[in-house]
């Protein structure tokens, strides 16, 4: 019944299509709680589109000692007018 909260998802658009990776985000937006999710590499920005912070994470090539560093995208949120 309250909104907020905190909750981490592993792959929550696991062999979905688009039509129902549209709708598991459209739910999560609407319950306006906090929310990390893994996802492997994916070509559907919509996966990302209510988020205001994405973290990409590589994993370590050969011969290279190290990962590289984590990138990150941060966006501003908007009000939605009625």
């Amino acid at each position: 019944s309250r909104s907020g909260g905190f909750v981490f998802i592993d792959e929550p658009f696991a062999h979905l299509d688009v039509f129902n990776i549209d709708k598991v985000g459209a739910f999560l937006a609407a319950t306006r709680a906090q929310y990390v999710l893994t996802t492997p590499n994916t070509h559907n920005v919509n996966v990302f589109k209510t988020s205001d912070l994405t973290l990409v994470t590589q994993k370590r090539r050969h011969p290279e000692l190290w990962a590289p560093p984590v990138a990150f995208v941060r966006r501003e949120r908007r009000e939605v007018k009625a």
